[in-house]
C-alpha cells in the first residue's frame, strides 16, 4: 500500500469512527429515553399502556401476521419485502404493536373488560390497517394487562 493510500484509507476511517461514535451517543440518548418514558408510564394509572410483550403474544401476532402475508399481496410486499427490514424481526414487531396501539390510544378506540386471570382490568385496544385493508377492512386487536401485551390478533371486518 502507498504512502497516499495509507493517507486516504485513514482518513476514511477517522470519519467512518467518528460518525459511528456520534450515532452511538444518539442511540445510547434514545435507550435513556425510552426507559425513562417505561417508567413513566409504568408508574401510571391505570396500567394500560403496554411497554412490554408476553412471548405468546409475540409468537401469536407474528404467526398471523404471516398468515396475512401470505394471503394477500399487498401485506406481503410490507412484511418481508419493506426495504430489507422484515416486519417479522422482533424489534420492528414490536414497534408495529407500539404504533397500532398509540393509534388506537388516541382515538380512545378501546374498551375495559375485568381480567379473567386476575382481579385486575384488561384493556382490549382495536385499530383499522387502512393500508391493508381492500373490500374488508381488517383490524388488528391488542389485549393489555399490567403493561404488557397479552395477545393480539387480526381481523377481516
Amino acid at each position: 500500500m502507498s504512502r497516499d493510500d495509507l493517507k486516504t484509507k485513514y482518513e476514511e476511517f477517522a470519519v467512518a469512527y467518528s460518525e459511528y461514535v456520534e450515532t452511538e451517543k444518539g442511540l445510547h440518548n434514545y435507550i435513556r429515553l425510552v426507559d425513562n418514558l417505561k417508567r413513566d408510564i409504568s408508574s401510571m394509572e391505570p396500567s394500560s399502556a403496554p411497554i412490554e410483550m408476553s412471548a405468546h403474544s409475540f409468537k401469536q401476532i407474528s404467526e398471523r401476521l404471516e398468515d396475512l402475508a401470505m394471503e394477500n399481496s399487498l401485506i406481503y410486499d410490507d412484511v418481508f419485502n419493506a426495504a430489507g427490514d422484515c416486519l417479522l424481526a422482533p424489534s420492528n414487531l414490536k414497534s408495529f404493536v407500539y404504533t397500532m396501539i398509540s393509534k388506537a390510544i388516541n382515538a380512545d378506540s378501546f374498551t375495559i373488560e375485568n381480567s379473567r386471570h386476575s382481579s385486575g382490568s384488561e384493556y382490549r385496544y382495536t385499530v383499522d390497517i387502512e393500508k391493508w385493508s381492500g373490500v374488508k377492512t381488517l383490524q388488528f386487536t391488542a389485549i393489555v394487562e399490567n403493561n404488557c401485551v397479552k395477545t393480539g390478533y387480526f381481523n377481516w371486518v
